[in-house]
């Protein structure tokens, strides 16, 4: 049950987690990974759902595997992929049919026909050479490919992990981002250990996009805005007798509202929103209602403060933890 507070009875409140882009390479492995657990999971999603109901159980346990990973993926890049599997992006496609595929085929099968033929030698000698040149530059691309593989675990990963560090370690304003990325660098470093450069780099994309939340700056702003609440409280199912006090907040950037990622403590999901509801104790929400109440405007409307070179908020008010994403009335509760 909820209750939005509106102007005539108790006054609405009125208003008023720098970007650094993950390397190319790391998004296209991550989308590719996530194309593929998008096709085993597309097989164990409820055939009675609708189109849209499917989509959205698909994308919930595609971001619920990466979870239980230590993962964080976007609901753009699982979106993203999605429509790369719609599309068989990455499914193989056979060469069309052409002078190189029928010498490959020819040299493939050389001894059945050649032995029909009485044409052996032949074979060795003359059709083979075509084929032969073909296989040479297969295997010089094989060896290139090898190289590469070999080069990017000795060099490209441990100079990567090294400049995320020292990126880290000039920007950060307190401890807690340089801690962070102490641990997305031992990670990446156990997993070349472990011979495995694709969860190396899963490592460093999470630390770029943890780099990329230390360097923003806001504001957590009180909304405020026509026929929009600023405040409400909610009844917790698990304790009826009891009331959970909210702020309607926002991010605001120098260039307006930032979607924030925030976990609904009601549905135990992170959803990604640009208005979320901050719980606070009940003596901060009948503070903030009753400078509503004096003349419609709120005089304080600073939550908190992100700055920076930080990971934490600067908490201008008094905060408690939880928060939702939703705060619809739910039916039957009362409006005002």
């Amino acid at each position: 049950m909820a209750e939005t507070l509106e102007r005539t009875a108790m006054p609405t409140l009125p208003v008023g987690g720098g970007v650094h882009a993950a390397p190319p390479l790391d998004e296209v492995l991550l989308a590719m990974d996530a194309v593929d657990a998008i096709r085993h999971e597309r097989n164990s999603v409820a055939k009675d759902l609708s189109g849209d109901e499917a989509r959205a159980e698909l994308v919930r346990r595609v971001r619920s595997q990466y979870e239980a990973q230590g993962i964080q993926v976007s609901d753009a890049l699982i979106e993203e992929a999605i429509r790369a599997q719609d599309e068989k992006r990455f499914v193989f496609v056979p060469p069309p049919d052409g002078l190189q595929v029928r010498l490959g085929r020819l040299y493939a099968t050389r001894r059945r026909w050649a032995r029909k033929a009485g044409l052996l030698s032949a074979a060795a000698l003359g059709i083979g050479l075509a084929p032969v040149a073909v296989l040479h530059f297969a295997d010089q691309s094989r060896r290139t490919t090898e190289s590469a593989a070999v080069d990017e675990r000795q060099h490209v990963i441990p100079n990567r992990i090294a400049a995320m560090l020292a990126t880290v370690d000039r920007e950060a304003r307190e401890q807690e981002p340089r801690i962070k990325a102490a641990a997305f660098a031992q990670a990446a470093r156990n997993a070349l250990a472990a011979n495995d450069p694709t969860r190396a780099r899963a490592e460093l994309a999470a630390a770029d996009r943890m780099v990329e939340e230390m360097r923003l700056a806001y504001e957590v702003r009180i909304v405020t805005g026509p026929h929009e609440a600023s405040g409400f409280w909610r009844v917790p199912r698990d304790n009826p007798g009891a009331r959970n006090y909210y702020l309607v907040v926002e991010a605001a950037g120098p260039n307006g509202p930032l979607p924030r990622r925030i976990l609904n403590e009601e549905t135990n999901m992170v959803d990604t929103v640009t208005k979320w509801g901050v719980r606070v104790p009940d003596e901060v929400f009948e503070a903030v209602r009753r400078d509503k109440a004096d003349d419609g405007i709120i005089s304080n409307k600073l939550v908190g403060v992100k700055e920076a070179g930080r990971l934490s908020i600067d908490w201008r008010m008094a905060v408690r933890d939880g928060a939702v994403t939703k705060w619809e009335p739910a039916p039957g509760s009362r409006n005002r």
